[in-house]
């Protein structure tokens, strides 16, 4: 591993092991569009397996390049960075608070109304802590630093960004609003050293999304 002048481990890794992480993702994706008919219409369960495919590219790249998750931990930029980021999320929210009032909630919100409490917390905690953890574990603290160490920042970030606005291709049209969260928390990755700083970030903004659109919702 080669090290930073902010400390950040980067993975010498072969661009091979990336390309072959997506593969295994790709295949157990088309596998699952496939087999989705034998798996019930619900965000929930389409959720899980989502989480499945990403921790599929993460098990494969830790295998090959371990990271030391406590260490980054306790990182000192950890917080500044975080609270940054908190802040940018928040004021784009109140933007979009604004710009949904008088709109219809989504499809996938309004289907929150029709789980029992227990199935609203599962799907919350799917939502707003297990799949932001894994796509910043994959597209930030693999994939950027592994085409950061190999083609440099402004590659690296044009290309990570680019992945993961394509993993989200099929769940949203505004991919605008995906590449903008992606320059966030990768800015706030890159500049904090710390990858829970970006989990931090992804986490409250699938939470401000759930309550601007609940909020919006009901009035």
């Amino acid at each position: 591993m080669l090290v930073t002048d902010n400390n950040t481990q980067i993975m010498e890794c072969d661009l091979s092991e990336l390309i072959l992480s997506i593969v295994i993702m790709g295949l157990l994706f088309v596998f699952y569009v496939v087999m989705s008919g034998l798996i019930p219409d619900d965000y929930i369960y389409h959720d899980i397996v989502l989480v499945g495919i990403y921790m599929s590219g993460i098990i494969y790249l830790y295998k090959k390049h371990p990271i030391d998750f406590a260490e980054e931990l306790f990182k000192p930029s950890l917080l500044k960075y975080a609270v940054i980021g908190l802040m940018v999320i928040f004021l784009l929210y109140l933007q979009y608070y604004f710009r949904i009032e008088h709109e219809a909630a989504s499809e996938e919100f309004t289907s929150l109304y029709n789980y029992k409490i227990f199935g609203k917390i599962a799907y919350l905690i799917l939502g707003c802590i297990v799949i932001p953890t894994t796509e910043e574990i994959l597209f930030r603290r693999y994939y950027y630093n592994i085409l950061k160490n190999r083609y440099g920042i402004l590659l690296g970030v044009i290309i990570s960004i680019s992945l993961f606005t394509a993993a989200h291709a099929f769940q949203s049209l505004n991919l605008y609003n995906i590449v903008l969260q992606g320059l966030i928390y990768t800015y706030v990755y890159e500049k904090s050293a710390s990858i829970w700083s970006s989990i931090i970030v992804h986490s409250f903004n699938n939470s401000m999304w759930f309550l601007v659109t609940y909020i919006a919702a009901v009035q």
